[in-house]
């Protein structure tokens, strides 16, 4: 390979590094998109359907701690506040 074909290769891996880089961060916000927010939007919405705090009174906020797929079985797990 001559050194300009080394040359071109080259700068072709290294654009496209950078083009997935920056396709893994929210252009808005800056941030990495959380990979199952999909998946946290349906159980947050199942929490508020099916269960009633104690007290008796509405939920008004869900934090997800911890959210977990297990893959060999499919199994989610996940940890609320």
């Amino acid at each position: 390979m001559t050194l300009k074909k080394k040359l071109i290769v080259l700068l072709g891996i290294t654009a496209v590094l950078v083009i997935g880089g920056i396709a893994t961060i929210n252009p808005f916000t800056g941030e990495r998109e959380p990979k199952y927010k999909q998946e946290q939007d349906r159980m947050a919405q199942y929490l508020v359907e099916h269960y009633e705090l104690t007290n008796g009174d509405s939920i008004k906020s869900i934090e997800i701690i911890e959210f977990q797929k297990n893959e060999m079985t499919g199994y989610w797990r996940i940890t609320t506040k």
